[in-house]
């Protein structure tokens, strides 16, 4: 029989090593994160460095400054200067050096809808592609002018033979109403015949990209996920 004052011995001597093991964890050195980061990768046969392809940033912007000029019935000219932040922190020794600038180009759907005389509902999605960077401390980027425009051109040509081809057709009934529309593929997606990400219309109102995730079925601005499973459900390849 093992005695109360044993017994009580054993049990702080495992405490303590409990203890120390926990110690010992939380002074081990963390993960380097911008080895990670900055590590070698590979995406259909192009080497990038950076957050890795599949994962996702959140943001919050402030107030910005939105102006636009009426330049033909149809064609209007814009500009917008906004700060935007993380909606969190980014993890520490991840990401680049402050001072750091990036050229986007962007192709992306806006629909707005009027509320009152002075307020309009505003939603955007589309694509951003990288045209050329500059590294923190460095006065030049990575690419000329002309190369820039280059890169422009050719990611332009991949969206046009995106709208040029046929589209996949969509008609399902949801809520007893029924939709009829189209979901155009982001090739950049595709692999093995199928499309994680798709561009969807229906009944002539564009929805939103929708992208396919081993949990289901994904789009950022609509919020009825039953409505969004009965989407991707029309998806037929």
């Amino acid at each position: 029989m093992v005695s109360s004052a044993t017994a009580k011995k054993r049990k702080t001597g495992t405490a303590g090593r409990r203890s120390v093991k926990k110690n010992a964890k939380k002074q081990s050195p963390g993960k380097d994160l911008s080895a990670s980061y900055n590590a070698h990768k590979e995406f259909n046969g192009q080497q990038y460095s950076g957050m890795q392809v599949g994962r996702s940033h959140h943001w919050h912007y402030d107030p910005g400054d939105w102006k636009e000029t009426k330049i033909t019935p149809d064609l209007w000219e814009i500009s917008y200067v906004v700060t935007k932040r993380r909606a969190g922190h980014a993890p520490k020794g991840s990401g680049v050096p402050v001072g750091t600038g990036y050229h986007w180009y962007i192709v992306a759907h806006q629909n707005v809808f009027k509320l009152n005389a002075n307020d309009y509902s505003t939603s955007m999605s589309g694509l951003k592609f990288k045209v050329a960077h500059k590294r923190a401390q460095h006065e030049e980027w990575n690419g000329t002018a002309k190369t820039q425009r280059k890169r422009i051109v050719k990611f332009l040509k991949v969206i046009i033979g995106e709208l040029e081809k046929e589209p996949i057709l969509l008609n399902f009934t949801y809520n007893t109403k029924e939709y009829k529309g189209e979901a155009v593929p982001v090739q950049e997606t595709c692999h093995d015949g199928i499309c994680e990400e798709l561009d969807v219309t229906l009944n002539d109102e564009h929805m939103g990209i929708i992208r396919r995730l081993k949990s289901g079925w994904k789009m950022d601005n609509q919020k009825d996920e039953k409505f969004i499973q009965a989407i991707g459900e029309a998806i037929v390849f």
